[in-house]
């Protein structure tokens, strides 16, 4: 009426984003032979140092290994990881 807008900008933004389209889920990423190979021994139960030790690694190459398999999986866990390895077939459950 007197030349402002009816609506905040913060309850347009809002407003907005409660309407927008969401994003389209990005494909999984493609795990490398070695990420494969530390999920399938993690999903067996192995600690990170058993998976080191098993495969002549230090456990801090293991732990990046890791963080990059939750990173692409988008999981935050050990379980979830282990799921994730179900369904791609990677441990017969």
């Amino acid at each position: 009426a007197a030349g402002q807008p009816p609506l905040s900008p913060s309850i347009a933004r809002r407003l907005l984003r409660h309407f927008a389209a969401p994003a389209p889920a990005a494909p999984p990423a493609a795990l490398t032979a070695r990420e494969s190979e530390v999920l399938r021994l993690v999903a067996k139960g192995l600690s990170a140092g058993e998976v080191a030790q098993l495969l002549q690694l230090s456990r801090h190459t293991v732990a990046g290994y890791l963080k990059e398999i939750y990173r692409k999986l988008s999981v935050g866990s050990r379980a979830e990881a282990t799921l994730e390895a179900l369904r791609r077939g990677l441990v017969a459950p």
